[in-house]
Parts: structure tokens; C-alpha cells; sequence
């Protein structure tokens, strides 16, 4: 935090000086302010987390032993947690309390919750699963992160504007405000925002001490030289008579309790330097309170390390429990005065008692208990280094976790240290083994390291035994390494090598775990902040990350491996059948637990498996949560598919759990197989959001990802066939989502390509009465049959397409269709205009040119020079019911009575019918053309069959209303009349060779017409043909979907296809189980696209063909 504020303050001095002169003075002063805010806030964090940690244990069967008020008008609360060891806090006066604290709690149903208060507006502080944490519960982790912002849990606290809240700023840090011990046996706590909570209040008995008469309150101080001391002491409380008091332990000084007398004499040795009494009152009914007494001589000079023998006499103080004040600068620190060249000092140990395990037991929960003897204060290196390290460590000792510090408190803190050298680890490891450059096991905090230390294990690890190696720590329990500032973010340099080992696990309790940083994170608190790998590691089993091998609990934040991590180099278990299966690599994290978090960190390192185990950029096998991470590293690892798991690489995880799982990280990288590449890694294939996890979901779109980016659409071409001459398929497979598109590429400068429409079964409306069932073949032909017919007619069919959309209940198409310019169906006007998405339609003309402009159709008969207007042809005006809803409609012999056996073409037949013969068949835009009435046959008023024609040049108009009555009066058989149907397409009414109706023209003159929103978001298969500006080039593409290898596109990203693909203008025909396309190559025809339908291939109303002339 200091480092980002000397920043900002810096820039701007830059920027004044930039243009006049200026007086940085000041700047400086505000820095010194800066940096005094800063520590005053630190302190006013560490009393709020020791005020959360106490009501915690008081909580949670503890008790308030003593009330004493201090000189400064605070007071010293006393309390025993369910230890029984007595511990104390201060407290400030109500008059100190000024504003609302940041945390506090609630009572709801007679349970307390964590809440946090901002602004005066009080809310519950939530897990992960946005559950209320009750107080008997998991404690308040609190800190402040490099930006200076309040984060509870990992999580910035927000006001009601959802913005961060500054730490300091009038926020109070003391969460109690006053503590009283009541008359019937309980405590009153009363917070800082006014709650009162009753604790229990431990009144029995207690013990006071007295030096010369003054209270004992605190650690008491020894004048430098003195050998004795002596307390005097009183037992209070209700039981005080019934009480005994005893001295069960002392370290570094001897202390003898007369009872007779009350008193506590204490001898110190000449080189006492601090020391501990622990004392203990009880009763014959099982009621006990530990009371711990501190002494300590009063640091009068500065001291420290400042050879390779004082280090080593620090060790061994530390595990003698011996005194460290020759260590110490003025402020208690342990510190090095200096670089210490340890050559000639090799070391077997660390400092610190052994650490010792729960289990012997392979693939078991290890618990881990630190000695006595642990290093449990400040040790700050500041800035120096500890080199030519050179350590043998034999893990079958007694001693679980080996370091430079066997393993460090809860308390304790390593800072500003850097340590090189080599370390060995020999022996037979047994269940838990930790092992760390700087700490084996660790619960307290690692700040601004750094480890140069190579750690080679050459031991034995039998199977499932778990062993635990880090560069800066084996374990990290619940303490942390870094504290969220980029300053104290800590750094491994050292590269890491395991022998042959018989391990084959890769679990938490049973793997051999390796990594940059820490090999174990454990405890609900753990935390590794702003660390960077630049080690190489490589184990031929379990789990390996640039940052943690094992991500158990904890968060992970603002870290990089820059290294590379391997596993099996040595070809171990080359001959394990199941090898794929025996690690779990990453970039960062070889493995993590539920509810962990891995955020705003990078893997720049390349991820190599010999083994072809489940490899990712961030993280091998992920069960919790990867927040906004990147990927710039080659990841190899050979696929392999055993029943439906997959093993192999993938940029962000080899597995990860859920959609949720892996959110807002940036995709980069390359992915393969490691047998393919590992020869040439820069030719790896770039990384793609397909290949985001091996097995396991992904969200493309949680991930920066979306229908917007340009990469959405990466796509390379499979397949390539020339189908003839200026017609080409292309197969195209996208890259970064499960998405296939078949693509004809047609050539309309090529005079040999032409277009041919057909009517399935060549009749119309051609109806299945399906009753919305389309599923596969249904009676009408499909497109295959469409095209294998023609083929054999003579017509060298090359491909085609299914095209108009039609009724799912009855059949019947939509808009129209014309075949080498014969109208085989117009739908009535409430078709053509009340659906507006069908107004536009491919119009292929008979000069060659294309439009998708609106169509207009105007239909009529002359009679003695009179225009007498119909409305449709083969659509049915007249419905069953008698009803009708336009006076005149057009049928021709492509309407039959019995499409199909049981199938029948109604014609209404309350109407007058009049029969006509052409001189030659009718077609659109060939103006008026003679014909000749050949039947009239009036059912307006008796009951008749209706007529149906067979000859092309045959035609029947059905007529109603007054039209009927007129024409009945002027028309007899044998008369002469002309006909006319003009398709008039925009403003232009050229001969037509193909009309074809399309559901939605989505792309026209280079802008995107997006339809409706609930239909433009729909994602389905697609049919669509596009032009480009220039008109020399036609694109026909089917989008595939609704299946798991093919998810579909909506409209807009089907724009954006035909946006890259050049086209201009582009028009969709009917989709979803409809969408075919059908290709002619090296002698057989096929469907090439894979339809949604689960019985196959659709029969539709109509289709597309694309014909080359011989």
C-alpha cells in the first residue's frame, strides 16, 4: 500500500515539474504522514482482529475472567477460551467510540451473526454460499489490500452505492466498546454499534498479582542484571477458598510459589533475556483457568545476526528454547545485520522443535503440531541474504516438516529475507512430510522473501504417501505468504527435481505435492498473495503448480509463474498403464478444493506432461474458483479419452467442475499434445475457448467471451471439394465454440452455373396433415430424393438446400414459388403482407442478376377488356367450412386432389369455377397471354365437385361474391379471355426463372435488420444465401445446431458469419430441423451437414438446387 501511495504523489510531482517549478517540500512531509496513517491503521487492525478472535473464543464456551481499567481511561479485559488459558485485550472508553465499526453482530432467532456496518447501513457478512456466519462459526479474517480498502474474507467491503470503503477515514477498530461483569454470573458485552450480547462470566476464582505493590497487568519488566524477583498474589472470586494454585511450567527463568506467604519468587539466570510462568488455579469439581505471566529485560541495544555462527546459535536457540535477545534490535525484531555466507555450516535441520503428525497412515487427513520450541516472533532479514545454504534433510527423522524454519506460529513473521543454496531430501518419507526452502510448516506470515534454494528429493515415496515440498513453505496453514500489497509479495527462484519414486497418487492426503511457492495450502485463511515462480519443476507423480501443488483451502491472488512445471521427465512410470492418471499440473495450482479461489493471477510458464495427466494453464484439477486469470503459456499434455473422462491439456484447467467455476479470465497460449509438440513447441495451435478444459464445463461466454469478439468467430476449413465448375464446398469448424457451417461458393460470372427450384413431389401445397410432427421423412420427398430424381432426369443437380418455410400443423408454404418463371404457388395477401418477415425472396431472373427486394403479385383475368383481379394461386381461398376471405384464387394443375394416398387438396366448393386452357402454359411477367374457357361449373348455389386440372396449360379460377355474379353473366364455354400474373420484384418485372421465399432478410445493402428480439436471440440451425456487393459471388451456408456437437447461431452472429465470409446481402430460409444441404462429389450424392432431426433427414416443402450445364 505505501509503495502505490509514494506513487501517486510522485506522479504528480512529475507532472507539476513539467511545467513550472516546483517545491516537493510538501510531498515529502505528505509521504511522512502517509507512512505514520499507515502504521497507525496497522495497529488499529491488529486490535480489531485480536477484539473479533476474543469475542470468537468467549463465544464459544469461553468466559470473561477479569475486568481491570487502565491509566488511559481504557480497560485490560481478561478471558479464558475453551483452553482455559487466559488471554487479554484492550478496550477503549465509550467516549473513544465515535463512529459505527466496519464489523459487529446481530442477533436473529437467538443466534449471533457477523455483520458489517457502513454509512449506517448494517448488513450480514455472508460465506461463500451467501449463507449468514454465525459467530460460533468461522472467525473474521480482516485486513486492508494494496489499494487501502476494508476486505473481510477475501472481500471488499461495499457501501450501499456498491463502491469500496476506505480503511481509516473515522471508521472506528474497536468492535467492543465495554465489557461488565454481572451480579448473576454472566458478562455484558456491549459492541461498538450499541448491541449487548450476554457471555458467560468465569467469577469462581482468579489470581492478582502484585509488583511492590502495583498491579501486574501486562509482560513485566526485568532490569538488565537482576537475579531474583519476587510477586506477591491474592486468590479472588466467589470459590477463592476452594481454589489451588500451582506453577505447572517455566521457560528461561525458575519460579517458586509459597503459598503461606502468597507469594511468587522467581530466579533469573545472568543471561536471562525474557521468560514465561504458566501457572494454574483449579478445584476439586474440575474447574481450572491457566494464568500465563510474561518477563522479560528490556532491549537497551540494537543486536542481531551477523555471521553463519550466529545463525546457527539462533537455531538452536530457537529450538532450546533458549533466549533471543542477542538477536533482537531495540523494537524485538530478530534481525540480519548483514549477508551471511553459510559455507562450511551445512545444515540437517531447522530451527524450531520437530513437528509431529496425527497418522502414519497413507492417503489420511494429516494434522500437524508444531513443538513448544516454535519460532513465533518477527524475523526481518531486511534485506539481506542467507547464501551457500547447503542442507540434508532425512524426512524419515522424527521431524515431519523441515526448512530453514522447521515450521513458524501463528504469531510469527519472516520478512525481507532471501536464502540460496542447495537442499537435499534423503530418507523414506513418511505421511506428511513437509518440506520448504524457507519454513517446512507454516500458520504464520511470509512476507517479501525470497527462495533461491534448488530442492532436490532423492528419498523414497512409497504409494498414496503424501509428501509436501514448497520453495517458500511445504504446509501453509492458515497463516499467509504476502499480505496483499505488491511489496510483500514473496518470490521462488529455485528449480525443483524428484528421483524415482513408487507414488502414484494424486490426491490431497495421498499425492507428492510440489510447487514454486507453497506445496499445501490448508485452513480456511490461507492466503499467498502477489508471490512469482521463476522456478522450473518437474516430479514424475501427484500435483505441481508454479504457485501451490495443493490448493486444499484458501485464496490465491495476484500471482505469476513464470517457470516451467513438468512431471514424469524421467520416464518413471512409462510402463504404468494408467499414467494419465497419477498428476495433476498447472500453471499455478496442480490442484484445488472446493470453495478456494485463484484470482487475478498469470501463468506465463509452459506445462509440460510426459505423463498425459490433466495439465492447465492455471490450474490441473479445479473444484473451486478461477476469477479473472490469464494464460500466456504453452500447455502440452496428449489427449486421452478412458470411458467418458478426458485426460489431457486445456489453457485454463485439464478439469474444472462447473460453468461457474472458471469466470472472466483471458484466453491466450497455445494447447497440444505433448507427443506432437514437444519437439517444435512454438508450432502448438493458439489456444482456443474449445480447448479451455480437457473435461469438466466452461463458459466461454463467463470468460470475455462473447457474440462481440472478433474471435467468437475464428473458424479453420476442414474439407474443401470442388462439386463442379464454379461451385465449391467448404466445411468450416469454429475454434472456440462447438460450431460447424457448410458453405457453397458460387460463382455467378460462370454461365454454366444456374439455379433450379422444386416443389417436393412437384405438386403443391403438397400438404403431410402432420399435425406439427416433423421429424424426418414424412411423406414428402427430401431434399436428397429432390435431387437424386433430377439427376436422373439429366440435370446435373451438383447441390442444393431446402428453402420456404411452411406450416408445421398442415404443410402448407409460405409466400411463393416460381420455377423457370411458372407460378406453382402464390399465398393469399394476408401471407404476403401481414407476415412482413416473409416479404423479401431470392429472385434468380432470367438475365442472370439477383434480388432479395419485397415482391408484389398482381393476378388478372380480361374479360371483353375488363381486368378481373385474383388474389393466389393454388392457395385455398375457400376453406371447408364454406367461408372464404378473398372473391378470386388461381389453381393449376400442380394442384392435385391426392397428394398422397389419405391425403386430400381441398377445394371449397361454394364458389363458381371457371376452366381455362392456355395457348401455352402460364408464367409471371410475360404479360397477358390467350386462353380459352373450357368448363363452367357454378356450386355458389348447388352442390358440386370441384374441378382439378392435369395439363400445364390448364387452370382454374375459383370465384365468389359479386366477381362470381358478374362473370357467370359474361362467360360461356368457348369464349375467348386473356390472363395475366405479374410478380413484380422492387420496381422490376423482368422474365423470372427462380423465386424462392425466404423467412427473414437479416443483411441488405451491408446493414444488419435485426428482426424482433425474441426472435434475433433465438439460437437455432439456419439456412441462409448471401450475394456480394459486386454480385460475382454467391454464398450458400447452413448453420448447424441443437445438437452437443453444434450449438446453432442467432441472427446476429449469423451477420457477423456472413460479414467475414463478404457478402452484402443475405436472406435465411426456414431453419431449425428443416436446415439441409445436399452435395454431389466424385460420383455419390450426400447429405454433407448434420441435421437437428432425430429420425434424419426432413421432407420440406420446397428446395433449392445449384446445376452446372454440360
Amino acid at each position: 500500500m505505501r509503495n502505490a501511495l509514494l506513487t501517486v504523489i510522485l506522479f504528480i510531482s512529475v507532472l507539476a515539474s513539467c511545467t513550472e517549478m516546483y517545491d516537493d517540500s510538501q510531498a515529502w512531509k505528505d509521504i511522512d504522514y502517509i507512512y505514520k496513517d499507515l502504521d497507525q491503521l496497522q495497529e488499529q487492525l491488529d486490535q480489531l482482529q485480536v477484539q473479533v478472535n476474543a469475542l470468537n473464543q468467549i463465544i464459544n464456551g469461553g468466559a470473561i475472567t477479569s475486568i481491570t481499567p487502565l491509566d488511559n481511561g481504557g480497560y485490560q479485559v481478561s478471558y479464558k477460551g475453551s483452553d482455559n488459558v487466559e488471554q487479554s485485550f484492550v478496550i477503549a472508553t465509550k467516549d473513544q467510540m465515535t463512529t459505527l465499526p466496519i464489523l459487529s453482530i446481530q442477533k436473529v432467532e437467538n443466534i449471533y451473526y457477523w455483520t458489517t456496518t457502513v454509512a449506517g447501513k448494517t448488513e450480514f457478512l455472508l460465506d461463500d454460499n451467501n449463507n449468514r456466519i454465525p459467530i460460533t462459526g468461522k472467525v473474521p479474517q480482516i485486513k486492508v489490500d494494496a489499494e487501502g480498502y476494508w476486505v473481510v474474507n477475501g472481500k471488499r467491503i461495499l457501501d450501499s452505492n456498491q463502491n469500496p470503503i476506505k480503511a481509516g477515514g473515522g471508521t472506528s477498530t474497536s468492535l467492543i466498546r465495554d465489557v461488565a461483569v454481572n451480579d448473576n454470573g454472566t458478562a455484558s458485552i456491549t459492541l461498538s454499534n450499541g448491541e449487548t450480547i450476554q457471555v458467560s462470566a468465569f467469577n469462581l476464582f482468579n489470581v492478582q498479582f502484585k509488583l511492590n505493590g502495583t498491579p501486574v497487568t501486562g509482560a513485566v519488566d526485568v532490569e538488565e542484571g537482576t537475579t531474583s524477583m519476587k510477586l506477591t498474589y491474592e486468590i479472588v472470586g466467589t470459590k477463592s477458598a476452594q481454589a489451588i494454585l500451582i506453577v505447572t511450567r517455566s521457560n528461561g527463568l525458575t519460579a517458586t510459589l509459597n503459598s503461606t506467604d502468597k507469594e511468587l519468587s522467581l530466579s533469573f539466570p545472568g543471561d536471562f533475556d525474557e521468560g514465561t510462568v504458566m501457572l494454574m488455579l483449579y478445584d476439586t469439581e474440575n474447574n481450572v483457568l491457566v494464568k500465563p505471566l510474561y518477563f522479560a529485560v528490556p532491549l537497551g541495544q540494537e543486536g542481531g545476526i551477523s555471521t553463519a555462527a550466529d545463525f546457527v546459535e539462533f537455531m538452536e536457540a530457537v529450538t532450546s528454547g533458549g533466549s533471543l535477545r542477542k538477536f533482537r534490535n531495540t523494537a524485538g525484531d530478530v534481525v540480519l545485520l548483514n549477508d551471511i555466507d553459510m559455507s562450511g555450516y551445512p545444515l540437517t535441520t531447522g530451527a524450531g522443535e520437530p513437528v509431529t503428525t496425527n497418522t502414519t497412515t497413507a492417503n489420511s487427513n494429516v494434522v500437524y503440531t508444531m513443538g513448544a520450541n516454535t519460532f513465533n516472533a518477527v524475523f526481518d532479514g531486511q534485506g539481506h541474504r542467507i547464501y551457500n545454504i547447503t542442507a540434508t534433510y532425512d524426512v524419515a527423522d522424527d521431524n515431519k516438516a523441515h526448512g530453514l524454519f522447521n515450521a513458524l506460529g501463528a504469531a510469527g513473521v519472516i520478512k525481507n529475507l532471501t536464502v540460496a543454496g542447495t537442499v537435499t531430501i534423503t530418507g523414506t518419507a513418511p505421511q506428511g512430510a513437509a518440506i520448504g526452502g524457507l519454513v517446512g510448516y507454516s500458520e504464520g506470515t511470509i512476507l517479501a522473501c525470497t527462495n533461491q534454494l534448488d530442492i532436490h528429493f532423492v528419498g523414497a515415496d512409497a504409494n498414496n504417501v503424501t509428501v509436501r515440498i514448497g520453495g517458500i513453505a511445504g504446509v501453509l496453514s492458515l497463516g499467509s505468504i504476502g499480505d496483499g500489497t505488491a511489496a510483500n509479495g514473496s518470490i521462488n527462484e529455485g528449480d525443483m527435481t524428484c528421483g524415482a519414486i513408487a507414488n502414484a497418487g494424486s490426491g490431497a492426503n495421498g499425492a507428492f505435492h510440489q510447487a514454486g511457492i507453497a506445496g499445501y495450502m490448508q485452513g480456511e485463511g490461507a492466503l499467498i498473495s502477489y508471490a512469482i515462480n521463476k522456478g522450473n519443476l518437474s516430479a514424475p507423480s501427484g500435483r505441481g503448480g508454479g504457485i501451490a501443488g495443493t490448493m486444499n483451502h484458501g485464496t490465491i491472488e495476484f500471482c505469476v509463474n513464470n517457470g516451467t512445471i513438468q512431471d514424469d521427465v524421467d520416464n518413471v512410470f512409462a510402463s504404468n498403464s494408467a499414467r494419465y492418471n497419477i498428476k495433476r499440473m498447472g500453471g499455478l495450482v496442480g490442484g484445488s478444493g472446493a470453495n478456494t479461489y485463484l484470482v487475478n493471477s498469470t501463468n506465463n510458464g509452459n506445462v509440460f506432461s510426459q505423463n498425459g495427466c490433466r495439465t492447465g494453464g492455471f490450474i490441473g484439477h479445479n473444484g473451486g474458483y478461477v476469477q479473472d486469470c490469464t494464460n500466456n503459456g504453452i500447455i502440452l499434455s496428449d489427449f486421452l479419452e478412458v470411458g467418458s473422462a478426458r485426460h489431457g491439456a486445456g489453457w485454463a484447467c485439464g478439469f474444472s467442475g462447473g460453468d461457474e467455476f472458471v469466470t472472466g479470465c483471458i484466453i491466450g497460449g497455445k494447447v497440444g499434445d505433448y507427443s506432437l509438440y514437444k519437439d517444435n513447441i512454438e508450432a502448438t495451435p493458439n489456444a482456443t475457448y474449445g480447448n479451455a478444459v480437457c473435461h469438466g464445463s466452461f463458459s466461454p461466454e463467463k470468460n470475455n467471451f462473447s457474440n462481440n469478439s472478433d474471435e467468437f468467430y475464428d473458424w479453420n476449413v476442414v474439407e474443401e471439394t470442388s462439386l463442379g465448375e464454379g461451385v465449391v464446398l467448404k466445411h468450416y469448424s469454429f475454434t472456440n465454440i462447438n460450431q460447424n457451417i457448410y458453405a457453397l461458393e458460387i460463382d455467378l460470372t460462370n454461365p454454366k452455373v444456374t439455379f433450379e427450384t422444386v416443389m417436393a413431389n412437384e405438386i403443391a401445397p403438397n400438404p403431410n396433415a402432420n399435425n406439427n410432427s416433423n421429424n424426418g421423412k414424412n411423406l414428402r420427398e427430401t431434399l436428397s430424393e429432390t435431387a437424386e430424381r433430377r439427376r436422373t432426369e439429366g440435370r446435373n443437380i451438383v447441390a442444393g438446400i431446402n428453402t420456404g418455410f411452411f406450416n408445421s400443423h398442415d404443410g402448407f408454404p409460405r409466400g411463393m414459388h416460381i420455377e423457370e418463371g411458372e407460378p406453382v404457388y402464390v399465398n393469399n395477401p394476408d401471407v404476403r403482407q401481414a407476415l412482413t418477415n416473409h416479404r423479401p425472396g431470392f429472385t434468380f431472373f432470367d438475365d442472370r442478376t439477383i434480388s432479395f427486394e419485397f415482391r408484389y403479385f398482381t393476378g388478372i383475368l380480361k374479360v371483353e377488356g375488363t381486368d378481373y383481379e385474383y388474389f393466389s394461386i393454388n392457395d385455398t381461398i375457400v376453406r371447408q367450412n364454406g367461408t372464404h376471405n378473398y372473391d378470386a384464387n388461381l389453381y393449376t394443375h400442380r394442384f392435385v386432389k391426392e397428394p398422397h394416398p389419405g391425403i386430400n387438396n381441398p377445394i371449397g366448393a361454394n364458389a363458381l369455377f371457371i376452366v381455362g386452357r392456355n395457348a401455352s402454359p402460364l408464367k409471371v411477367n410475360n404479360g397477358f397471354m390467350d386462353a380459352t374457357i373450357t368448363q363452367i361449373i357454378d356450386g355458389r348455389t348447388a352442390a358440386v365437385e370441384a374441378p382439378y386440372v392435369t395439363g400445364a396449360d390448364e387452370w382454374v379460377l375459383q370465384v365468389t361474391g359479386a366477381k362470381a355474379t358478374e362473370l357467370a353473366e359474361k362467360l360461356e364455354v368457348g369464349d375467348p379471355v386473356q390472363i395475366m400474373a405479374e410478380l413484380r420484384i422492387g420496381d422490376k418485372t423482368a422474365p423470372i426463372k427462380v423465386h424462392n421465399s425466404s423467412m427473414y432478410r437479416y443483411l441488405y445493402n451491408g446493414v444488419y435488420t435485426a428482426p424482433s428480439a425474441n426472435v434475433a436471440e433465438v439460437i437455432d440451425p439456419t439456412t441462409n444465401l448471401g450475394i456480394t456487393e459486386d454480385k460475382s459471388k454467391m454464398i450458400i451456408f447452413c448453420v448447424d445446431g441443437r445438437t452437443a456437437a453444434n450449438r446453432g447461431l442467432n441472427f446476429y452472429e449469423a451477420y457477423r458469419v456472413a460479414k467475414k465470409m463478404g457478402l452484402h446481402d443475405v436472406i435465411r430460409f426456414d431453419g431449425g430441423g428443416s436446415t439441409t444441404m445436399w452435395a454431389y462429389s466424385n460420383g455419390t450424392g450426400k447429405v454433407v451437414n448434420t441435421v437437428s432431426d432425430s429420425n434424419g433427414e426432413r421432407s420440406c416443402m420446397n428446395y433449392l438446387h445449384v446445376r452446372v450445364l454440360e
